[in-house]
């Protein structure tokens, strides 16, 4: 199914707009109409916007408080809910949330497995868990993330360098949150993602790849500014081996187990 993602996104960049794109269509595909789906970590609400405006009941929660204002000033529907909460403060109801949205979030957190165990409480039996993750041995991760915090935290000087070297290159903040410290604490294949999802009783049904290089610095430099570059880097990333993408999006679903 086509979707037009702009008409309700401020996502700019083909890399969200295809992200959001992979989450839509495997909602599409999965549950019905008028289904609860819960966006953790839902930042500026991207997401949770495009699904309420589909019809969908939506809460999103974050722990940033200026992402969920952000949020909540695009746009007021009855089927929207934002709130300033973590997972372990969350009042929710088990097993009553037919999706659960965890899009660029586990790998900033301190301790992922435990944020996930409390998170699946809330999942139906027959819902689906959505992640999405930089690929913790990908190009970008390698080449640009991992150098970055090994330098900031070895020497703490440079970080206000790299900020205002990033403001004079033309960076500007992420479209995907409001919170200062975007940090990445842990860097995950897949296969340790589907390691991951295997001890929790899950399974991978779904996975789709986000880009090959086109946010990689120095590379980065040109796609900012020539947009097809980075729309073929995004196609591009579909053919390639696991090892070679920036990241992936994948549908998790509880494992069936014979009596």
């Amino acid at each position: 199914m086509k979707l037009n993602f702009e008409n309700y996104s401020t996502y700019s960049h083909p890399e969200d707009i295809k992200r959001l794109g992979f989450v839509v269509n495997a909602i599409l595909d999965y549950v019905p109409s008028g289904s609860k789906i819960l966006d953790m970590g839902c930042g500026k609400g991207n997401m949770a916007i495009q699904l309420a405006k589909m019809g969908y009941e939506v809460v999103g929660i974050d722990s940033d408080k200026l992402s969920v204002e952000h949020a909540e000033s695009l746009i007021q529907l009855p089927n929207l809910k934002f709130s300033i909460s973590t997972v372990e403060e969350f009042e929710c109801n088990e097993k009553s949330v037919d999706v659960i949205i965890c899009s660029e979030i586990i790998e900033h957190l301190v301790d992922p497995f435990s944020f996930l165990k409390k998170t699946i409480t809330f999942l139906k039996d027959d819902g689906i868990l959505i992640i999405t993750i930089p690929n913790g041995r990908g190009p970008r991760e390698l080449l640009v993330t991992r150098p970055f915090l090994y330098l900031t935290s070895h020497y703490k000087f440079l970080q206000k360098g790299f900020r205002y070297l990033k403001k004079l290159l033309g960076y500007q903040g992420s479209d995907q949150s409001k919170a200062e410290n975007l940090e990445h604490l842990h860097f995950f294949t897949f296969t340790q993602l589907k390691r991951m999802a295997g001890k929790f009783g899950f399974e991978i049904i779904r996975k789709g790849k986000s880009d090959f290089i086109e946010n990689t610095f120095p590379l980065s430099l040109f796609t900012n500014r020539i947009h097809i570059l980075k729309e073929w880097d995004n196609k591009i990333a579909d053919y390639l081996p696991n090892s070679m993408v920036s990241g992936f999006f994948t549908v998790w679903k509880k494992r069936i187990t014979s009596s």
